[in-house]
């Protein structure tokens, strides 16, 4: 009895011995990486090294997303960068590389000054001059926070390894009136409109112009003629040309602007007239003067003598007849003269 007792105990010690081991084995194969080997309240060291490895450029609905405006340029585009998605109260670095992995050798920290903080609502934005590369192409902007608990990246296409630029074909200095032929180079891509403005060297208004240019697909715009304004006040001045949403900005080299020249009062017509009124005037009026006069003296003499004849003859006709009514008037006679009146007795 004793034996058989044992021999039971003995199998129910094997196969309890082997559950333990089994147990152990699965408890040890199951436990995940890496499990007790951090502190509490630690962050992984290898955090930032993943998130920088597995970057995706297409992120899902609930990653962190950025996205830049532009998305192409040439070196000196002026980028707005906008990301959603991220966690609240993180402050974001941004990077640029021309590696997807955004682990390449190339890879650079831009240093926007504050660097961008998101928001409550998961957003962040920031807007920096894309810099100088050593290549044209499909290049890398890598966003990731300072904590390494999340990234994110997106592409920028560079056109061109020079910024815009603007050059003035015509010599100066200007007058406010006159014109001047323009050129550009670098405004990239094509279709571009470009506005125009004169800017006073070391102020920060601009004087906006009514002319403008649309780029062609090769970043070129033809020569285009800028009017000075006439209320442009003088002095020196750099002509600024600005691309639409200002992501393309140039300017070109100081100009000089002058006064128009205002004729002085002696050179005007005032000594010319003096002569023309003193002199011309004189001779006309003495010309004329003797003139007028012996007409009008003529015109009375024979006024004067007709009148004067006519009198004389009615004073001659009427000497003539008072002298014939005197001689045949009778000469009365004296009573002395006269004969006696005799009455007679008849």
């Amino acid at each position: 009895m004793r034996t058989g007792h044992t021999s039971r105990w003995q199998r129910a010690s094997g196969w309890f011995i082997i559950f333990l081991l089994l147990g152990t084995i699965t408890i040890v194969a199951l436990q995940p990486d890496g499990a007790g080997a951090h502190v509490l309240g630690t962050a992984p060291r290898h955090v930032m090294s993943w998130a920088s490895s597995h970057l995706d450029i297409t992120p899902g609905p609930n990653s962190p997303a950025i996205t830049l405006t532009p998305n192409q340029g040439p070196v000196k585009t002026l980028i707005h960068i906008q990301g959603n998605g991220w966690p609240t109260g993180s402050q974001v670095l941004i990077s640029y590389d021309n590696d997807a992995s955004c682990t390449g050798p190339n890879l650079t920290e831009l240093s926007p000054d504050p660097k961008p903080t998101v928001s409550s609502t998961g957003t962040f934005s920031a807007s920096f001059p894309w810099p100088a590369v050593s290549t044209t192409g499909v290049w890398y902007i890598c966003a990731a926070t300072a904590a390494g608990d999340a990234a994110g990246a997106t592409t920028f296409d560079v056109l061109s390894l020079s910024p815009p630029s603007l050059t003035i074909l015509t010599k100066g200095p200007f007058m406010p009136g006159q014109t001047m032929t323009v050129q550009g180079q670098n405004w990239l891509p094509g279709g571009l409109f470009i506005a125009f403005s004169f800017r006073p060297v070391g102020a920060k208004t601009s004087y906006f112009l009514d002319e403008y240019a649309i780029s062609l697909q090769n970043g070129t715009f033809s020569a285009t003629t800028i009017t000075i304004p006439s209320y442009l006040p003088p002095g020196k001045y750099a002509l600024v040309a600005t691309m639409e949403q200002q992501a393309l900005v140039a300017q070109s080299k100081a100009i000089t602007i002058i006064a128009t020249p205002t004729p002085t009062p002696t050179a005007t017509p005032s000594p010319s007239p003096s002569p023309i009124v003193t002199s011309t005037p004189t001779p006309i009026i003495h010309s004329r003067t003797p003139s007028t006069p012996h007409h009008l003296s003529g015109t009375s003499l024979a006024l004067v003598i007709i009148s004067g004849s006519m009198a004389l003859a009615f004073a001659l006709i009427g000497t003539a007849l008072l002298l014939y009514l005197r001689r045949s008037r009778p000469i009365p006679q004296s009573p002395t003269e006269l004969e006696p009146y005799e009455e007679t007795g008849d």
